[in-house]
C-alpha cells in the first residue's frame, strides 16, 4: 500500500494519474518482482496464475501507439501534450461547458500553432492504454530515469489525459523498446459516443474474455460476476 505521505488525489484527466501511478511503482521493491501489473480496483483477472505467469516472458506488455498516426483523437492527440491547459478546464466530458471551453481553447492554440513555442523533451511521442504489465526492470528504468531528467515530467504536467501519453513514450525512450509487444493484455469493451469509456462488463461478456489474450477484463461492478468469472476462467 502506498504511504499516506505518497497518497495523492487524483483527478480525472489530470497529471495526478501519472502521479498515482509513479508512486505505487516506487512503493514496490522492483528487484524481488519480474512483472509489475497495473491494475485498477474494477479489474479481475481472466487467466489462471499460472498461464499469466508462463506467457510473463520478458516482453513488456504496454501500448504504444505512434502519434500523431492513426487516432480518433483531436488534432492526432498532438493537443493532449502540446498544450498546456489550465486545472480549471480538465473535467470529464460530462461537464458540458467546461468541455465547450476546453474545446474552444484546443482549437485556438491548435490552429493558430502556438503550440509550436513548447521545446519538447522527446523526438517522438506515443499513446496507449494506461494499464500496463510491465517487468520490474523497466519500471525501475523508468523511476530512475525521471529522477535525473525532470524536465521530462514537467513538460506534460499540464495535459490532458496524458497517462496515456506519458507512459507510453517513456517505455519506447528505454532499453526496452525492442522488448515492447504493443499490447497492454487488457480485455476491455469500448462504449461509443463522445462521452464513451470502457463499458462495465456483464456474464455475456465471458466467452469474448475466455478467447481474449488478456490477462485482466476491466470494468467489472458485480461481485456475482467475478465469482463466475472465477469458476468459469480460472478455475476451469
Amino acid at each position: 500500500f502506498v504511504p499516506d505521505a505518497q497518497r495523492v488525489d487524483v483527478r480525472w484527466g489530470r497529471f495526478s494519474q501519472v502521479e498515482a501511478t509513479l508512486a505505487l511503482l516506487e512503493t514496490v521493491d522492483l528487484t524481488r518482482y519480474a512483472y509489475v501489473h497495473l491494475i485498477s480496483g474494477v479489474d479481475f483477472p481472466i487467466k489462471p496464475p499460472e498461464a499469466i505467469l508462463q506467457a510473463c516472458d520478458g516482453r513488456e506488455f504496454i501500448q504504444c501507439r505512434v502519434l500523431p498516426g492513426d487516432t480518433v483523437w483531436a488534432w492526432g492527440g498532438l493537443d493532449r501534450f502540446m498544450i498546456r491547459y489550465p486545472g480549471w478546464m480538465i473535467r470529464r466530458p460530462s461537464h458540458r461547458l467546461v468541455r465547450a471551453a476546453r474545446i474552444a481553447y484546443r482549437e485556438f492554440m491548435m490552429r493558430t500553432g502556438l503550440y509550436r513555442l513548447r521545446k519538447t523533451p522527446v523526438e517522438t511521442f506515443y499513446r496507449g492504454s494506461s494499464w500496463f504489465s510491465v517487468t520490474g526492470k523497466l519500471a525501475g528504468w523508468m523511476l530512475e530515469y525521471l529522477a535525473s531528467h525532470p524536465e521530462y515530467a514537467r513538460f506534460f504536467r499540464h495535459g490532458v489525459c496524458i497517462d496515456e501519453v506519458f507512459f507510453s513514450t517513456l517505455a519506447m525512450l528505454s532499453p526496452f523498446a525492442g522488448s515492447i509487444e504493443s499490447d497492454p493484455m487488457r480485455y476491455i469493451r469500448w462504449e461509443g459516443g463522445s462521452d464513451g469509456g470502457p463499458a462495465f462488463l456483464t456474464g455475456a461478456d465471458i466467452p469474448a474474455m475466455a478467447a481474449s489474450r488478456g490477462f485482466f477484463a476491466r470494468k467489472i461492478d458485480d461481485i456475482k460476476l467475478c465469482e463466475k468469472m472465477r469458476r468459469d476462467l480460472i478455475d476451469g
